[in-house]
């Protein structure tokens, strides 16, 4: 062999052995290269792992993250200071915590069950992923579902919302037919699944309810509180009322006597915000605030509304330009950025101006000039940003 030839052949096999490296070590340079971050409220970061998506801490100090390693996508926990946790626990799915709890599935090579866990990473709870009725096989949805998939870890006296799809036999796929129900804390059944939709119960005690055609509202006793009238219908919030769509298609709000407090006069109608404003449509196209008397507050038209806690909403004019609305229908901050975010609990608000984000203060100031290709609000203490 000449030494041309040999040097050929050295080249090549440093070549396979950098990219085997690359191939081998892509997690970690995705981790400190690319991705989404958490930031602290001096605007610095509080890890050098960089993730494929992010998700806002909890009360608890604990943030979901996704890892995606070139072949699968997977979910990791984290605390304030970006320490992964439980062991450094891998999970086919997760959902954020809520209350101190969080659902998760099999952990990554692991046949462990689908499972609530605590705070610690403990599993509380072990749901069962497949269940027979009526002679059906039905497993647990591992998709996103119900703001997650498949459970609920919010508990409402004791119940939790979890939802199973039937199984095709003939090919072990799943098929279209969901069922929900509800277990206790013990992870037995307490309603078994048999509606086509379900939600979680509200604060009054009742959930809604589906047969595939119309909707209503039972009780934690299984009891139907209102029956099957409606041909659409969402939750019930604080202040005790619910939007429900009637047989002509236009939307209402009744309270839990079956009462309409607010006729059914609107296109679209969205659910009544812990301060007593929600927002709504008659026309489709344009949007307006109203109190839980039905009083609009807006004063201009606007293509959409967002709620943005605290009494505040962003609104979008009909040049695409977003502000902020406060719960009187003033203008706070005027419609010019591209994007705008809910308010945070320090005050700060994500605006978009030229595709780039920064922060400003109620009263429009620049807190950070915009450098973010992505930044969301701060929640307990962190925001997430990418730049």
């Amino acid at each position: 062999m000449t030494f041309v030839k040999k040097s050929k052949c050295f080249l090549i096999i440093i070549i396979l052995i950098i990219i085997t490296y690359i191939c081998m070590n892509r997690y970690n340079d995705f981790e400190n290269t690319l991705g989404y971050y958490y930031i602290n409220e001096n605007f610095n970061s509080i890890t050098n792992k960089r993730f494929y998506y992010a998700f806002p801490f909890s009360e608890e100090g604990i943030a979901k993250v996704v890892i995606y390693d070139g072949t699968i996508a997977y979910t990791k926990y984290i605390n304030s200071h970006g320490k992964y946790l439980f062991n450094n626990a891998e999970y086919l799915i997760g959902s954020d915590f809520s209350e101190g709890y969080a659902r998760v599935g099999p952990k990554i090579k692991s046949e462990s069950p689908y499972a609530i866990i605590d705070r610690q990473g403990k599993a509380v709870i072990k749901i069962p992923d497949t269940i027979h009725i009526k002679g059906e096989k039905y497993c647990i949805y591992p998709y996103y579902q119900l703001d997650g998939w498949g459970f609920d870890c919010k508990f409402h006296n004791g119940i939790a919302l979890v939802q199973y799809c039937k199984v095709d036999d003939s090919n072990n796929n799943f098929d279209s037919l969901y069922l929900y129900g509800y277990i206790n804390f013990d992870g037995d059944f307490v309603i078994e699944p048999q509606y086509k939709y379900a939600s979680a119960f509200s604060e009054n005690g009742l959930a809604l309810v589906g047969d595939g055609q119309l909707y209503g509202y039972i009780n934690t006793n299984n009891e139907f509180v209102i029956p099957y009238a409606y041909k659409n219908a969402k939750d019930f919030s604080l202040c005790g009322l619910a939007p429900v769509q009637d047989q002509y298609g236009k939307w209402g709000y009744i309270n839990v006597s079956n009462e309409y407090v607010i006729p059914s006069i609107y296109t679209e109608a969205n659910m009544f915000d812990e301060n007593g404003f929600t927002t709504v449509s008659t026309t489709g196209q344009y949007w307006k605030i109203i109190n839980s008397n039905g009083k609009d507050i807006t004063k201009e038209k606007y293509t959409e509304i967002r709620n943005c806690m605290c009494g505040y909403f962003a609104v979008k004019d009909k040049n695409e330009k977003w502000g902020l609305l406060d719960s009187e229908g003033k203008i706070i901050i005027p419609c010019i950025y591209e994007n705008i975010s809910d308010i945070s609990e320090n005050g700060f608000i994500a605006v978009e101006v030229d595709e780039l984000w920064g922060y400003i203060d109620i009263n429009n100031n620049w807190i950070e000039k915009p450098k973010y290709h992505y930044a969301s609000s701060f929640k307990n203490g962190f925001a997430i940003v990418q730049k």
